[in-house]
């Protein structure tokens, strides 16, 4: 299966093999600014009262902040009726982890509750307040995120250093949902929350989390290298919600985790000799960690914290791919099918040991021609 030139053709097959009712559609998919809505229960009208809201940094607001309260990621005031399954232990990592009814989903690293971290692309966090206004707290200035309230449209956004980020205000009075997206990959750096600020008197309304869990490996196919660019990918033209990861779980109404790095393969890198692999780091051994490989200090994954029902591997056009495409890359560079079929398959024991009841799909790749560099598949 390709996905070159076929934006949903992986959504919709996984999506007829995931669901045994209702068919999912091409229409659907390709609504990025459609009312799904993964904080689960019905969205408030919020913008209908008189008055426009605004959205994105305002200065002016940040005046009134000090009298709002912080709704903060500790351990001490989870909101009421929050539950602890999922909740992060201090020193552990969990996907997800509903923190004062603030919800995490994809790798989050709860090593500090109080300001848990990630840096995997198409991480996301969605919660349920009231009152007119929200703040995320968020250190952040190398990534580029898009989120919106109320299942509106969504607004783009790119942060700056600063800690406070007004999301929203002038909002109507009653109940609102924020959802919170980072568009780039791992590459770009770790993202850090540190809680919401919400009108004085206000509060988040813990709600229950998508029931379906999809999770993602792979490499820039999955992470949504340049899918909104011309050439190369930045911090601007990556989009991970876009990537067909999301967009399938979306169809689906799941919850998702994207493990993706671009340039990885299974078995062997893009451009990667083969007597470099048994130095090297692959999607394998990314598969095990927390964090990006070079986000810093990088705890093992808590397999067990977060089981997915479905796991998603596309993987090996890096693998066989070369520097030079038009020319025979040579043993050098070019696995043969005993040393990448064997690769494969102890990753799949590995992924089947610690996902032991998810439905395990391993996609195929790209189709090499004169001009491609990315295989012979």
């Amino acid at each position: 299966m390709t996905i070159f030139g076929k934006k949903y053709a992986n959504s919709l097959i996984l999506c007829s093999v995931f669901l045994s009712t209702a068919a999912c559609t091409v229409e659907e998919a390709s609504d990025s600014s459609s009312n799904d809505n993964p904080v689960g229960g019905e969205l408030s009208p919020g913008l209908e009262a008189p008055g426009e809201p605004t959205y994105g940094s305002d200065v002016a607001a940040m005046e009134e902040l000090e009298a709002a309260p912080i709704i903060s990621n500790g351990d001490a005031s989870v909101a009421p009726g929050a539950t602890a399954d999922g909740s992060p232990a201090p020193g552990g990592s969990v996907a997800g982890g509903d923190v004062n009814g603030i919800q995490y989903f994809g790798r989050w690293d709860f090593s500090d509750p109080a300001n848990p971290t990630a840096s995997w692309g198409a991480v996301y966090l969605t919660a349920r307040f009231t009152g007119t206004s929200v703040t995320l707290k968020m250190q952040d200035g190398n990534n580029d995120f898009q989120y919106r309230i109320d299942g509106g449209e969504m607004t783009y956004y790119s942060p700056g250093s600063e800690g406070e980020h007004v999301l929203a205000n002038g909002l109507a009075e009653g109940e609102h949902t924020l959802e919170f997206y980072r568009r780039s990959g791992g590459s770009f750096g770790r993202t850090t929350v540190s809680g919401l600020i919400l009108d004085p008197g206000a509060e988040v309304i813990p709600t229950e989390r998508p029931v379906r869990k999809v999770e993602v490996l792979g490499d820039s196919i999955s992470v949504g290298y340049g899918n909104e660019g011309m050439n190369s990918t930045s911090r601007s033209t990556e989009n991970g919600y876009e990537a067909y990861g999301p967009q399938f779980a979306r169809m689906v109404g799941a919850q998702w985790s994207v493990v993706a790095h671009s340039g990885q393969g299974m078995v062997r890198n893009l451009g990667e000799q083969k007597d470099s692999i048994p130095t090297g780091t692959h999607m394998s051994d990314e598969f095990k960690m927390t964090h990006y490989p070079s986000a810093g200090t990088n705890p093992d994954w808590d397999f067990s914290s977060w089981q997915p029902d479905v796991l998603i591997v596309t993987l090996g056009t890096n693998d066989f791919s070369w520097p030079q495409w038009d020319m025979d890359p040579g043993p050098a560079y070019e696995l043969t099918e005993e040393e990448y079929v064997g690769g494969y398959q102890e990753f799949l024991s590995f992924a089947r040991s610690v996902y032991p009841e998810a439905q395990i799909f391993a996609v195929g790749t790209f189709i090499s021609n004169s001009t491609n560099q990315f295989g012979r598949c």
